[in-house]
């Protein structure tokens, strides 16, 4: 039916023969949807219909007194949908139309024009069918341009990382000081190679194994104390002491334990051999 209902679409009708005009209009009147309906003659008066009031629909004649219907689709731009009507059945023509970003294209006959609800509740229908896959399209677009980004940034923390884990490596590994992390019951929970290398063992062998192990048997005592005393006290402590190679032979050590963190100490060994046998 036809109203002034304002959420209605808005159907701009424009031919210039009244009697198919009034054709469509009883059409509309007896659909069961609520349209509303401009109608215009001349592509002059439709240009300016459009640019008022944009309709949700143009049902435009091919052949105007002013001009080509057809340049209504190139008005329409894409934001409603067009469907033109021409007397006469011309392939070429309908393959041009919706190349050109028609909606439908119809022939005009009594039959067709007294059924164009019908034409135009399927137009509809299709275009906000087409609508709605543009707009899922575009958000998969924003979406696949955003995991783009967000890849783009996890590539860069991995080679961030990857330049971390190269310096930690550098610094930590390969230092010439011997560095281990202890824990609270004192396992040793990292150690790199220079400790591994003091205490001539593979070390692997020293991950989860308690320091006082490798502790010369005199100074377990002082070492455990010095231990219990870093705990308590949250404060770097430094000492001297002996400790033992996986060969059973001794050397002495500069030893610093640092707080850490959840109850871990950083511990550096120094081999003060040289030192011993110069005093």
């Amino acid at each position: 039916m036809l109203t002034d209902n304002l959420s209605a679409p808005l159907i701009l009708l424009v031919e210039d023969d009244e009697d198919q005009v009034e054709l469509m209009r009883i059409s509309l009147l007896d659909a069961k949807e609520e349209y509303r309906l401009e109608t215009a003659d001349t592509l002059h008066r439709a240009r300016m219909l459009i640019e008022m009031l944009p309709p949700d629909l143009i049902l435009t004649d091919y052949r105007l007194p002013d001009g080509d219907g057809g340049k209504l689709v190139l008005m329409a731009n894409g934001y409603c949908p067009v469907v033109l009507m021409t007397s006469q059945g011309n392939e070429q023509l309908a393959v041009d139309a919706m190349k050109a970003g028609a909606m439908d294209y119809i022939v005009k006959t009594v039959e067709k024009l007294s059924g164009i609800s019908r034409v135009v509740r399927r137009s509809l229908r299709e275009w906000s069918l087409i609508q709605e896959r543009k707009r899922a399209e575009e958000m998969l677009r924003l979406r696949q341009i955003d995991l783009e980004k967000q890849n783009e940034e996890l590539r860069r923390t991995q080679e961030e990382l990857e330049a971390v884990r190269t310096r930690y490596f550098n610094l930590y590994d390969l230092a010439p000081v011997g560095f281990l992390t202890f824990d609270g019951e004192g396992l040793i929970l990292e150690a790199n190679l220079a400790v591994a290398t003091l205490l001539r063992v593979a070390r692997s062998s020293l991950i989860m194994h308690p320091l006082n192990r490798f502790i010369f048997q005199n100074d377990l005592e002082p070492y455990q104390q010095m231990r219990a005393s870093a705990f308590a006290s949250h404060e770097p402590l430094v000492r001297e002491m002996r400790m033992l190679r996986a060969d059973g032979s001794m050397f002495p050590v500069h030893l610093r334990a640092n707080p850490a963190h959840d109850g871990e100490f950083w511990v550096s060994l120094i081999d003060i051999s040289d030192n011993s046998k110069e005093t």
